[in-house]
């Protein structure tokens, strides 16, 4: 495919290929374009409805309903049992009961967290450069590459956080958006960080923003985006790569530090071994 050279609306027109490896230019992703259904898919705690957060907005909307007064209000922002406490009010003013509201509300924060969700740009590394399935999926077959990247000078590494492989879906805590606190959205990348335990092959780290964070300045405008070309150590050609292709590899990267390898298929077990080639 061919993209805009650092993602300029009018820029250079350059293979994908190139952006990745030789400009060391990483595109986060929307969960949306994800292969699994259940990524970034949060889902919220059976209690959300006795957070705070979700006593207010109940409030406003009781308000466009009925002259609420300020003591069935502290009763709604205060009550033990704000189920009970509804329905008395309701009853008294509508002779209804609370469910539809409860349910009206269950499904609009069922879209905003879809918002949240979509709001999410997601950088996926792994740490196994020899994975037959990571190669077939995400490297066209084994004849694309992989790069290996060293972090430890990373300024931003701590955001660099391995996924985790579980057998149960994780809740969003019920009282999430009660937080005012700065580090309140580390509660929905936590969240991000958890996947099936059937991908627990793909050893995952991810770098977890949102579309609206611009990390570096001179990026303004454009994509979110990620230099990590000074980060590259190493390049790992597919198994099937072209001869061509290695050799057009090995001639950019002749004189650096950024080691060049080939994966190579084992003879006596269904393995692959990088063999370096320059």
């Amino acid at each position: 495919n061919m993209v805009s050279r650092n993602g300029l609306p009018n820029g250079e027109q350059i293979p994908q290929w190139h952006q990745v490896l030789y400009d060391g230019l990483i595109f986060p992703a929307s969960p949306d374009t994800f292969n699994d259904p259940f990524d970034c898919e949060f889902v919220l705690e059976n209690n959300f409805l006795n957070s705070r957060t979700a006593r207010e907005i109940l409030i406003k909307q009781l308000v466009t309903m009925c002259p609420l007064t300020e003591t069935e209000k502290n009763s709604l922002r205060n009550g033990i049992d704000l189920e009970k406490d509804l329905k008395a009010i309701l009853w008294n003013y509508y002779r209804k009961t609370s469910k539809g509201i409860a349910s009206i509300m269950l499904r609009e924060m069922g879209v905003a967290m879809h918002e949240i969700k979509n709001a999410l740009r997601v950088a996926c590394f792994s740490a196994d450069n020899r994975s037959i399935l990571m190669w077939s999926h995400y490297a066209q077959n084994h004849k694309g590459f992989c790069i290996e990247y060293d972090f430890n000078e990373l300024e931003y590494k701590d955001y660099l956080k391995p996924v985790q492989y579980v057998e149960k879906r994780p809740f969003v805590a019920g009282n999430f958006a009660d937080t005012k606190e700065p580090g309140a959205g580390e509660i929905i990348f936590s969240t991000a960080l958890y996947k099936s335990s059937e991908w627990s092959y793909e050893q995952e780290w991810r770098i977890i923003a949102t579309k609206i964070e611009i990390p570096f300045p001179e990026y303004k405008g454009r994509a979110l985006i990620y230099p990590l070309k000074n980060y590259i150590t190493a390049v790992y050609l597919g198994a099937k790569a072209d001869e061509k292709f290695e050799k057009e590899l090995c001639t950019h990267y002749q004189g650096t530090s950024v080691k060049v390898y080939r994966m190579q298929m084992q003879t006596d077990c269904y393995k692959l071994q990088p063999v370096q080639i320059q």
